[in-house]
């Protein structure tokens, strides 16, 4: 059967059959059924309109178009794209390579863009290179309604950066932005991490950053914070004021240092000391620090060792000085003296050296003879061949000029822990009973 020209059917007001068409092909009626009909090819030269107004043709430009009585368009363009209009403009566009736009009101800009083949959405844009890209003339809200709170997402032209913000518009003022539920930004600009809100640190685990430029950070049972420097040595932490540098606290040798310039601390673990250090060059300070000022005082020093002064050798360490009192008193009796009685017994001992002195009371018996008698050392004497240690016993008996008498002191030939104190008859003018004796001594002890 030829090709059927719609424009040539005739008005059919009778058929012969239920099912059945006349039709005029090349001057001879025919008949024909409905579904011989849909089995032929059918020519339309101009538009078919069915329905209430709605017609399927060209649009002029070899498209097919299809129009609603009310307007809308869908038109399938020669090149494979196929759009979908209303009120004349375009409204969604499907291309033969797989992107769909969907346009703004003018019909004019994609604003809602899928590229097929880049896998990507674009937002406001039609131009991305990858993954999801949004675009807005303002910020771009996330939002139960206009008016609410909301999500805002945008770019300040002013300052040339983007901005994510919590804002409630019908209030105009910002919320607080929490991320994941762990993390929340407040209205205020402080960062807290472990809480919703900024506040103490005296337990749990949390950390602020407030706008005010301050950090708390508390962790519960184990390191607050870790600071790590790579590479070479140098600062780890550097302190500033008026962004210049005041201090720092670095490594070097993979130990610690503390301090401002070249006033710093080392800490020598391997070593066991603490030593004086130069911050800006990583290097020993040697000789060139004090302990304290005049007027800026360390109070108490507790050293189980001992001082180098002037030097570092062994002859120049003091490892001991020592004050205190101690029992001298051996016996009440001596040669040519009774009811001896020793008080005010005092020592100083600095290094090796003790010096002591105390004062003696009692009687002399007889004049004309020496006197003598032994006392305690509060530390042993050295051995001495030639009674090296000494001292004075200065005291008053009688009266008139010959009353001063100087006795002599000294610790023997032997390490011992006794002296002696000697007077020689000359010095004894009198008997009877002993006025202000005071002996005093140095000595050398074995340590």
């Amino acid at each position: 059967m030829a090709d059927v020209k719609i424009s040539e059917l005739p008005a059919l007001t009778s058929p012969d059959g239920a099912e059945e068409l006349v039709v005029n092909d090349g001057g001879t009626t025919k008949k024909i059924t409905i579904d011989n009909l849909f089995n032929q090819d059918i020519d339309v030269t101009g538009t078919v309109t069915a329905g209430d107004g709605h017609t399927f043709g060209s649009d002029g430009d070899d498209n097919l178009l299809i129009t609603s009585s009310a307007g809308e368009n869908l038109i399938i363009a020669s090149g494979d794209d196929l759009y979908l209009q209303a009120g004349s403009a375009n409204r969604v566009k499907v291309d033969n390579s797989g992107d769909i736009s969907f346009y703004e009101d003018t019909g004019t800009t994609a604003k809602f863009f899928w590229d097929a083949s880049a896998e990507s959405l674009g937002i406001g844009t039609s131009s991305i290179t990858a993954g999801f890209k949004l675009e807005a003339t303002g910020p771009a809200r996330i939002g139960a309604s206009a008016g609410n709170d909301a999500v805002e997402l945008g770019w300040s032209a002013g300052s040339g950066s983007g901005f994510v913000q919590a804002y409630d518009r019908s209030a105009s003022v910002f919320r607080n932005l929490t991320l994941n539920n762990a993390m929340t930004l407040d209205n205020s600009g402080n960062v807290v991490v472990g809480a919703t809100a900024v506040g103490g640190v005296s337990s749990g685990t949390k950390t602020y950053i407030t706008s005010t430029g301050n950090l708390y950070v508390a962790s519960s049972g184990e390191e607050a914070a870790y600071f790590n420097r790579n590479s070479n040595d140098g600062s780890i932490v550097e302190f500033r004021k008026n962004n210049a540098t005041v201090g720092s606290i670095g490594t070097a040798s993979s130990k610690i240092y503390i301090g401002s310039g070249d006033a710093g601390l080392y800490f020598n673990k391997d070593g066991n000391a603490i030593t004086p250090v130069n911050t800006t060059t990583v290097a020993d300070n040697d000789a060139a620090l004090d302990l304290g000022t005049t007027t800026a005082r360390f109070k108490d020093a507790y050293l189980s060792g001992g001082v180098y002064l002037g030097g570092t050798g062994s002859a120049n360490k003091l490892d001991d000085y020592e004050e205190g009192t101690w029992t001298s008193l051996v016996s009440t009796s001596g040669g040519n003296m009774t009811s001896l009685v020793h008080t005010n017994n005092y020592y100083t001992k600095i290094g090796r050296l003790v010096t002591l002195s105390f004062d003696v009371g009692g009687n002399i018996s007889s004049t004309g003879s020496e006197a003598n008698f032994r006392f305690h050392l509060p530390f042993s004497a050295i051995n001495s061949t030639s009674q090296g240690a000494g001292g004075t016993a200065n005291f008053l008996i009688g009266s008139g000029a010959s009353r001063f008498g100087l006795g002599q002191v000294f610790n023997g030939t032997s390490a011992s822990t006794t002296a002696h104190v000697y007077i020689p008859s000359r010095e004894i003018s009198a008997n009877g009973t002993l006025g202000g004796m005071r002996v005093q001594m140095t000595y050398l002890t074995n340590s």
